[in-house]
């Protein structure tokens, strides 16, 4: 779904984004992570990103991929 940041308030966004946002454990499962490296906070998560790139570490298509900062406003 796209959101207009001309019409909207960045609340407005950021409350419609919300409502469509996966659970942890659907985050889990399409991204093909073990149950002990996403630990749910609320309806959010922390990734063990320790853990994860252990596990991946001998695979040639593991690849560590860090978004840190989304700004919907233009």
């Amino acid at each position: 779904m796209a959101y207009n940041a001309v019409e909207m308030a960045d609340w407005q966004i950021s409350e419609a984004a919300e409502k469509n946002m996966p659970t942890p454990e659907e985050w889990r499962d399409k991204l093909g992570l073990e149950k002990d490296e996403i630990l749910p906070m609320g309806r959010l998560a922390k990734l063990d990103f320790l853990k994860i790139i252990n596990r991946l570490k001998d695979k040639p298509d593991g690849k560590y991929i860090e978004v840190t900062a989304i700004t919907p406003t233009p």
